[in-house]
């Protein structure tokens, strides 16, 4: 296919809209059951059943043959919206019944 010239304009392909936000791939996005939740969040079993319980905003699931599945991308959103930043006065970190503070080296 030749170069274009000076002065000659190129065809541009036309715009693609998209009617919908596209869905990840299953292999991205899988239903994990209670077991790996539990493994992916360190959650132990009691926590989990109180976040999938919880009145005000409960972990989003799915029962299947009384099977609790949930896609990790809910756990990933349920997460985020629980995520609380740390004040800046607050510069130790109890551990253990100790006060650590933070040295800045």
């Amino acid at each position: 296919m030749p170069s274009p010239r000076i002065g000659q304009h190129l065809e541009r392909p036309p715009v693609r809209v998209i009617e919908e936000l596209p869905v990840a791939p299953l292999e991205l996005d899988p239903y994990l059951s209670v077991s790996a939740v539990c493994s992916y969040t360190s959650f132990s079993r009691k926590q989990l059943r109180r976040a999938l319980g919880d009145a005000v905003d409960p972990l989003p699931s799915f029962t299947v043959r009384a099977r609790i599945y949930v896609r990790r991308s809910e756990v990933d959103a349920w997460m985020q919206r629980r995520r609380t930043a740390a004040p800046a006065a607050h510069a130790a970190v109890q551990w253990g019944g100790e006060a650590l503070s933070h040295q800045g080296g």
